[in-house]
Order: C-alpha cells, then sequence, then structure tokens
C-alpha cells in the first residue's frame, strides 16, 4: 500500500484526472435518474395483500381515488356554486386518464314508479329558486351513494371523486386536477386530497428538499471544517471528496434504473455528512506528524500508513450497517441501503486516493500551531484519568441505562401510513383531514366478493350474503360510510314499487333482479367498481378516516374476520391498502431485528478480522448496541413511531457510530503499544484522536440535524434521531471503550509490546 500512496504523490495530476473523469461519466447518467413516490409500489409484491390489492385493480380499476372538496361557509347549495361545481366536474371528466367521476351534479339518481324508472343526473339543470334548490338537496342526500360521500349531511361540503385508469400518469393528473379546481374556485374553500395529491406532493417536497437542504448542509460541514482546522486546508481537502461520492451513488443508482425515492433524499445528505469523516482523521493526523518534522513526502507517507486501516475498516463497518437495509421489506430503503454504502466506498476509495494527492499542494509549515494544543484537545485529555479512575461506575451505569430502555422498547409505536411520513401539518394531509371530516374518511376499504361464474352477483341469496356483510362492516368502529352492488339494487327495487320503504329490499326471484340491473345500466347507470361486466365479481367498499397503523389494523383485524364468518358461496377477500400497510406493520418489527443483528454481526466481524482480535469486535460494538437500545428508548419517552423512515436510524447508528470506537480503540492500543503506560497512553488518545472524533461527531450529528428543515415528517425525525445517537455514541467511546479495554482485557492493549 506504501508503494501505491507513493505513486500518489509522485503523480497527483493523474489522479485529479482520473477521479475528474469517472465523476464526470457518472454524472453524464444522472440526468436519466428516475423518480417514484408511490409508496405501494415499495412495498413486497409477494406480499398476498398487495397481491389482492393488483388483481382488484386489474377487474375494476384504480383503486387510487382524487377526491375535490368544495367547503362553503353556510351552504354549498346556492345556483352561482351549483354552477361552479357542475363546469368543474364537465371539465374533470374530459382529463385523459380519468376513468371514473361521480360529483354531486353527475351522481346518477334513480327516480320512477312501477310505469317507468328513470336514471338522470342530479342536477340536469341548475337550480335557480329557492324551492328548486331545496328539492335538488334532498335528491343528493336521498341516496346512500351520496349521503356522506358526495355531500355532507350538513349541506356545507361537496366532494367530486375521480377513480383514476391503472395506466395514468397520476402525478401530472393530480397537478391538473389542483390546477382546474383552482380555477373553477369561488370563494368557496376548494382542496384537493388522495394518494394521487399525495404523491404530487411528495415529489415536489423532494425537489425542494434537494434544493434547499444540500446548500445548508454544506455550509454546515463547511463551517465545522473551518471552526476545526482554522484554515482552508480541511474544506479543500475533504469537500471534493464527498462531493464526488455523491455524484458516484446517484448516477449508480441512474445506470442501474433504480428510481430516486423520498427515502434516497436523505443519500447526498448523509453522504456528505459521513463522508467527510475520513478527511478530517486523515487531515488531524497529518497536523500531528507535520509537527514530528521530516520532508512533506515523509510526513504524507507517514499519515496514510496510520489512517489506511483505519479508513478502510471504518468505511466498511458504515457500508455494511447500510447494506443490513437489503433485508428490509421495503424496496425504496434497500435500493437507499445499496448505494448509500456504495457512496461510503466510493468516499473510502477518494480519500485514500484523492487526499494524498491533494496533500502534496498543501505547505506543512502552514499547520497552525495551535492545532496540537487547542482548548478541545487539552479538556479531553484531562477528562482521560477520572475516565479510567471512575470506569466501574461507567459501567454499572451503561448497564442500568440500557435495563431502563429495553424496558421502555415495548412502548414503540410501528407506522407505515404515509401519512406519519410527511408529517400530520404537511398542506395534502390536511386536505385529507377535510375528506376525514366530511366525507366518512379518504382511506377505502374494499372487500371483493368472487362467484367464479358469470351473473353470480344476481342470485338474490349472494346479494343477501354481501348485505349481511355489509352491514356488519358498517358497524366496525372506524368504518364511516359502506356501498355495494346491493345498494342499487335496493334502491331500483324501491323505485319500481313507489318509492314504498317496505321494497328497499334485494327481491327473491334472480329475473327481477337481473331486469332492475338491465333497466340500471340501460338508462345510464354506471356500476363502477361493485361489479364487473359479467357480473361474476363485485365489491363493497367502505369509507375509513383512520389516522394509525394501530387503528387501521384493529379495522383489518375485524374485517378478516367477517370474511372467515361469511356465509356467502363465494370466494371473498380484502382488497385494499389498509391491508397491505398492516401487513408491513405487522412484519416491521422483525425486518428491524434481523436488520440490526446483520449489521452488528458483520461489523464486528470485520473489527475482529482487521484488528485480528474477537475482543476487539466485541468491544466496538457493544457501545454501539447500547446506543441502538438508547435510540429505541428515546423513541419510546418522544413518541417517535418506528415507521418507514426511522427504520433506517439504527443502521445508521451501528454503521457510522462504529467508526468512534474503531478510531479511539486503534489510537489507544497504538500509544500502549508503542510504550506509553494505560493512564498516559489514553490521554494522548483522549487529547489527538478524541479531538478528532469530536470534530467528526460534529460534522455528522450537524450534518444529520439539517434533515429537521426537510419537508417530510419522516426525515425530519430521522435528523433528531441519528443526531442523538452520534452524540450518545461519541460519549460512549470515549467513556465504556476504554473502561471495558481496561477492566475486561488489558491484554489487548499490552500485547505485542
Amino acid at each position: 500500500m506504501n508503494r501505491i500512496t507513493e505513486w500518489i504523490i509522485d503523480h497527483p495530476r493523474r489522479v485529479f484526472v482520473l477521479a475528474g473523469l469517472v465523476t464526470l461519466g457518472f454524472a453524464a447518467a444522472m440526468p436519466f435518474l428516475g423518480v417514484e413516490v408511490d409508496f405501494k409500489s415499495f412495498l413486497d409484491q409477494d406480499d398476498p395483500a398487495v397481491a389482492a390489492l393488483d388483481k382488484a385493480e386489474e377487474r375494476y380499476g384504480s383503486q387510487e381515488i382524487l377526491i375535490v372538496t368544495i367547503e362553503a361557509q353556510d351552504s354549498v347549495f346556492q345556483s352561482e356554486v351549483i354552477a361552479r361545481i357542475e363546469a368543474l366536474e364537465d371539465a374533470l371528466d374530459d382529463l385523459p386518464g380519468v376513468d371514473e367521476i361521480l360529483g354531486p351534479t353527475t351522481l346518477q339518481i334513480i327516480e320512477g314508479e312501477e310505469t317507468q324508472i328513470t336514471v338522470s343526473s342530479a342536477a340536469a339543470e341548475i337550480p335557480q329558486t329557492q324551492e328548486e334548490m331545496d328539492a335538488y338537496a334532498r335528491r343528493l342526500l336521498s341516496t346512500s351513494r351520496s349521503a356522506g360521500i358526495l355531500s355532507s349531511e350538513d349541506g356545507e361540503a361537496v366532494a367530486i371523486v375521480l377513480r383514476l385508469k391503472p395506466s395514468a400518469d397520476r402525478i401530472a393528473i393530480a397537478g391538473t386536477v389542483e390546477e382546474m379546481a383552482a380555477t373553477y374556485a369561488g370563494p368557496e374553500r376548494v382542496s384537493v386530497a388522495g394518494l394521487p395529491a399525495m404523491h404530487r406532493a411528495m415529489s415536489e417536497s423532494m425537489l425542494r428538499d434537494l434544493v434547499v437542504l444540500m446548500p445548508i448542509v454544506m455550509l454546515v460541514v463547511i463551517g465545522i471544517l473551518y471552526l476545526s482546522f482554522r484554515n482552508r486546508q480541511g474544506i479543500l481537502l475533504a469537500m471534493p471528496v464527498v462531493g464526488m461520492s455523491v455524484v458516484w451513488a446517484v448516477g449508480a443508482m441512474a445506470l442501474a434504473r433504480q428510481d430516486f425515492t423520498p427515502f434516497a433524499i436523505a443519500l447526498p445528505i448523509m453522504t456528505i455528512a459521513i463522508g467527510i469523516a475520513d478527511g478530517i482523521h486523515i487531515l488531524n493526523q497529518y497536523y500531528e506528524e507535520a509537527a514530528q518534522g521530516g520532508s512533506h513526502r515523509a510526513i504524507i507517507l507517514r499519515t496514510m500508513a496510520v489512517m489506511r486501516t483505519p479508513v478502510v475498516m471504518t468505511s466498511l463497518t458504515t457500508a455494511v450497517g447500510f447494506l443490513s437495509l437489503l433485508s428490509s421489506l421495503i424496496s425504496a430503503q434497500r435500493v437507499f441501503g445499496a448505494f448509500i454504502a456504495l457512496a461510503v466506498l466510493a468516499a473510502m476509495v477518494l480519500s485514500i486516493l484523492w487526499i494524498p494527492a491533494m496533500l502534496t499542494r498543501f505547505d506543512p509549515a502552514r499547520v497552525p500551531a495551535s492545532y496540537a494544543t487547542n482548548r478541545l484537545g487539552r479538556w479531553l485529555g484531562r477528562s482521560a484519568r477520572p475516565i479510567l479512575r471512575h470506569r466501574r461506575w461507567i459501567l454499572v451505569g451503561g448497564a442500568a441505562l440500557v435495563l431502563g430502555c429495553l424496558a421502555l422498547i415495548p412502548q414503540v409505536k410501528v407506522e407505515t401510513v404515509p401519512q406519519k411520513f410527511l408529517g400530520m401539518e404537511h398542506p395534502v394531509v390536511v386536505s385529507m383531514r377535510v375528506v376525514d371530516e366530511y366525507f366518512g374518511g379518504s382511506m377505502q376499504v374494499g372487500i371483493e366478493i368472487d362467484t367464479g361464474r358469470r351473473d353470480g352477483l344476481k342470485d338474490p341469496r349472494v346479494l343477501g350474503a354481501m348485505l349481511t356483510l355489509q352491514e356488519q362492516l358498517d358497524a366496525i368502529e372506524g368504518v364511516e360510510t359502506t356501498a355495494s352492488l346491493t345498494d342499487i339494487v335496493r334502491e331500483m327495487n324501491q323505485t319500481f314499487h313507489s318509492d314504498d320503504p317496505a321494497y328497499a329490499v334485494i327481491p327473491d326471484d334472480q329475473r327481477v333482479v337481473a331486469q332492475l340491473l338491465l333497466l340500471f345500466t340501460f338508462q345510464g347507470g354506471d356500476l363502477g367498481q361493485f361489479a364487473r361486466s359479467d357480473f361474476s365479481s363485485g365489491q363493497i367498499v367502505a369509507r375509513t378516516k383512520l389516522e394509525s397503523t394501530e387503528q387501521m389494523a384493529g379495522v383489518v383485524e375485524r374485517v378478516q374476520a367477517l370474511i372467515a364468518s361469511a356465509t356467502v358461496s363465494a370466494d371473498v377477500e380484502q382488497v385494499d391498502v389498509l391491508r397491505a400497510f398492516v401487513s408491513l406493520f405487522e412484519k416491521m418489527p422483525a425486518s428491524q431485528a434481523l436488520s440490526l443483528l446483520i449489521s452488528a454481526a458483520a461489523a464486528a466481524v470485520i473489527v475482529a478480522v482487521l484488528m485480528k482480535s474477537v475482543i476487539a469486535g466485541l468491544i466496538c460494538i457493544l457501545p454501539l448496541l447500547m446506543t441502538v437500545i438508547v435510540n429505541f428508548g428515546i423513541m419510546a419517552i418522544t413518541g417517535m413511531p418506528l415507521d418507514l423512515a426511522s427504520l433506517m436510524v439504527a443502521s445508521t447508528a451501528i454503521g457510522v457510530g462504529i467508526d468512534y470506537a474503531i478510531h479511539l480503540t486503534q489510537r489507544f492500543r497504538r500509544e500502549v503499544r508503542d510504550g506509553a503506560s494505560i493512564d498516559v497512553g489514553f490521554e494522548t488518545t483522549m487529547r489527538t484522536e478524541g479531538k478528532a472524533i469530536a470534530y467528526n461527531m460534529l460534522v455528522v450529528g450537524l450534518g444529520f440535524a439539517v434533515l429537521l428543515f426537510s419537508s417530510f415528517r419522516g426525515l425530519a425525525n430521522v435528523g433528531i434521531l441519528v443526531s442523538l445517537t452520534m452524540l450518545i455514541s461519541a460519549i460512549s467511546s470515549f467513556t465504556l471503550i476504554p473502561a471495558l479495554l481496561v477492566s475486561w482485557k488489558r491484554g489487548f492493549l499490552t500485547r505485542g509490546r
């Protein structure tokens, strides 16, 4: 390896050119990077819940809906308001990609008597008089397909529901719908909700985060580097490394045809915060070697000889920590884990190649004389002896903290809903709460009844069992409204019998059912997702306004119990996104445990192999496990959930936090093996390497803290948690590791002296 460093020192320009050409190659691929924000696409496609949802979309069209809500201060039932709503419905109906539209003026109302039944739009003409408006409002609220679904019971709000084609560009349509809604809006409050609107908001938020957060994290890192080393050398040395690492990782994503997701937003920010560490430690060692004197060439060679192993070791353990995310249930996290690991390894390669080449451009005579004896170094050095003197109390205190946090872990809540990732104050989530308030909820529950035979749904016995199932579904807490083919059949039957409520039932004769449905469709009625064209299968659809996965799990459990006890002679299955989210919810704790086990075991093995000591691997990983446990304790105390974003925190804590343990252990052992006593060796370690670890912790902690300004609540929580874990990791490295080394295996330090 010294020969490689010698070649780099002799040919720095070749290194610059080679690194520049590789970076340009990856940069050329970046414009082809795709973007994906649909959370359903991140789920395990082999999961039965996801497979059922896909099957339902193939049969009935997209299960995702856009909901345009119009709220008035007093009542929406005013001529000018209804006129604007009708114009908006007509415009929305013409949009490419819209499969079906249901609105307060276009909803098909069933009216008539024994001699004649008509199915017509709720508002064929805009009501002009108060009498006409009252009659229109009564018509709209008279059908279960509108009351509480398209029109609020108090008349303060109405909704237009758009069901999109599976092949539609949902983000583009959501944007068009928002623009059109704003164009047709009057003084009323108009908002757009639904998963497509959420996906559009996430796409815009991703762009905003990249534009805003990247400059902030770069300024934070540059500021800390300058304050740490009191010159521009640290900036010139380290910033190109992390900049090129970001380009290599993102360019590789594009070449691998992997989409940029909300999770990947953190990739460039984390790469800058993490990748800067190698430069800090190398420059710290360079200043130490420069103070010892010698030729510039010798200084660089000594620096890299000392730092090469720690740089490789910390990079490998960090990469392995992120690669443990390959066990995640979420495809977007697996992609993130793979490419953030690639970014870390890129930073390692560039640190070994680029940094010594850059050091040839430095002047060792300009090394700050005060660096070796600055205030931070002196303070850390003075703390060494008290730490060793009170090591037993430190071990007891650490064990007590771990036990206390372990007791809190069962209180950590698991969340999988996208609303929590966005944050409850995000504009699109606020729009969803409007739907929850007036129209029974923005989340859909779907139960498919598949008879497996043509016209199977026309069988009165099947319809009767469907109605029973629908009524039981409606009785579940959290379910607000339900609808199915049974509503149309009962409404048609009642209308056919002069609106006699006694006939709001399903006819006993299948021929009568068939005639009623034929008449409904002949009059222009649309069955939508209630039945397939051959009436072999259909859905019971419900609305819910659940805001947590725990609530969803309760509803899904009750729905599954209803399905298990259903007496209908058909295949019955839940086909909705709730079931998919709950399936993920049930698997997340095991996935998190597996990820932790993989990252911890792999990191310990790497340290043990490279340090040639199993004890070293165990000692370096124990404080990190404590940090992870404390992290979960903090989550329990603060109420932060284990969600789609915070799943990454534990792997990050182990992968990044172990760097501190490795650097401190390596330096401590080197000092003792070079002849220093335990006390003096640790004091020197704290004064020198401890200072670099402190700077490293500040860069990583404050770099991640930038995520607090993210548009995504989930990523903001990650910023808080990782910043705290970096602080805890540094403190545990300064205290627990020397306490363990001296109390448990002092021979590890002195062997080979």
